[in-house]
């Protein structure tokens, strides 16, 4: 006890020693008087230290027992062992897992109550936890001799504030894991089950997909033939019209030899075109991938069209920096024909002297976006949800399969292509690809 409490507890007595203290003789010496002033505060003082162990044996009992209630009611099997596997505790719900009666257990090796070729798997766990200290789990499966075999995790650390070290104590905690394992070896085989199934339903989508896009061709086919027929008669026709005139050896047609010539030439130069872009649609090209320069691709291709722009007086608006260099990674082949066939159709679209074609490059951390923006024509809304189907055209010429070959060639490199239009407003065209990294 320390001294203020002494102190306080002596004040207290001395208070109820003087309340109960009966008169005295004055011939009773001094020193008599303060013996037995002193034997009788030192009494109260014990009883009333006697009444505090009293209550604080009864808080600790009360601790105590609530403390033994839940640790044996627990729905988890708990016990203490040595490090022999003697058990010095066990509640219920621990007796309960190896269907005996506590009595049954305590004083025994815990590893006898598990099967033969398990018990060395637990001694091996034990002495590890003792040698690192470090907490360790261990999964047994019990065969019941009435019931159906079941699986016991045990969680065993060491037990703190151990004063003994001959008699050292490990923790136990004992879980039946029958019902989690179940439902794992459930969940693992729905998994499994799942996963064949989004597999065989993604083999199906992907063979419907093909068949549906051989179907498609299939069909392009017939549109095909009837466009080869139309396309192909007129150059032909012509091509036999003047073939016919050379024939007849006139000396007056000497003069328009070199017409009909280059008549020919034109026409077999339109029915090369109709066959490319026949071949293009119809053949699936791998793409030969290489890293470019942007700028320097579409320079090119602007030199390539810059007869046909100048002889049309249609002005060339370059808003493409010539530095930074735009770095593209795709088949420079097939991006030429991409821009090749957009610059014609905004040529085919704008008007002689007025006409004036924008192309734009820029880059942002994501993609690389080209925009070819045009004063022409423009397109209503009912052409445009039609723009990049297949043979369809408005011109005079042509297959109509110059946007979705664009179409074609952006999809394949991972990209987008987007129109924006209205009637005699002009047309944007907008490319955005894959940025290199």
């Amino acid at each position: 006890m320390n001294a203020p409490a002494k102190n306080s507890l002596r004040a207290l007595a001395e208070k109820l020693l003087r309340s109960q203290k009966p008169a005295t003789s004055a011939k009773i010496s001094i020193d008599l008087v303060k013996a037995v002033h002193e034997l009788e505060v030192h009494k109260i003082e014990l009883e009333m230290q006697n009444d505090e162990l009293l209550e604080a044996r009864h808080t600790t009992e009360m601790a105590l027992n609530k403390y033994r209630y839940l640790y044996d009611y627990a729905p988890i099997g708990y016990c203490t062992i040595d490090d022999t596997g003697m058990v010095t505790e066990i509640n219920y719900a621990g007796c309960m897992l190896f269907g005996v009666e506590r009595s049954a257990v305590v004083n025994r090796r815990l590893q006898v109550f598990l099967p033969i070729d398990e018990r060395q798997s637990f001694l091996s766990c034990l002495q590890h936890v003792y040698e690192t200290q470090a907490p360790q789990v261990l999964e047994i499966n019990i065969a019941h001799p009435e019931d159906a075999p079941f699986n016991l995790q045990f969680k065993i650390s060491c037990a703190e504030n151990t004063t003994n070290n001959d008699k050292r104590q490990c923790l136990v905690a004992i879980t039946d894991i029958t019902e989690q394992k179940l439902a794992h070896t459930i969940l693992t085989t729905d998994k499994k089950k799942l996963e064949n199934l989004i597999h065989s339903k993604t083999a199906e989508l992907v063979n419907a997909n093909e068949k549906l896009n051989q179907a498609k061709r299939l069909s392009d086919i017939g549109t095909l033939a009837a466009t080869v027929a139309h396309e192909l008669r007129s150059p032909l026709t012509a091509i036999q019209i003047a073939t016919a005139i050379l024939k007849r050896k006139d000396p007056d047609l000497l003069e328009r030899i070199d017409m009909l010539a280059t008549t020919i030439e034109n026409k077999i130069s339109e029915s090369n075109l109709i066959i490319n872009d026949l071949l293009h649609y119809s053949a699936v090209k791998p793409l030969k991938r290489e890293t470019f320069y942007l700028q320097d691709l579409l320079n090119e291709c602007l030199d390539i069209v810059d007869g046909r722009l100048a002889s049309k007086l249609i002005t060339i608006i370059k808003e493409f920096p010539s530095q930074p260099h735009i770095l593209l990674n795709a088949d420079q082949l097939q991006m030429r024909e991409l821009f090749m066939n957009l610059l014609n159709n905004a040529a085919d679209a704008v008007e002689s002297r007025t006409g004036r074609i924008a192309i734009d490059a820029r880059v942002d951390a994501e993609h690389i976006e080209i925009i070819i923006n045009d004063n022409g024509s423009g397109i209503d809304k009912a052409t445009l949800d039609k723009i990049f189907d297949p043979f369809f055209t408005t011109k005079t010429k042509g297959t109509g399969l110059g946007l979705s070959l664009c179409k074609n060639i952006v999809t394949a490199h991972d990209g987008t292509i987007a129109i924006t239009s209205n009637k005699g407003t002009g047309t944007i065209v907008t490319i955005q690809l894959p940025v290199v990294h």
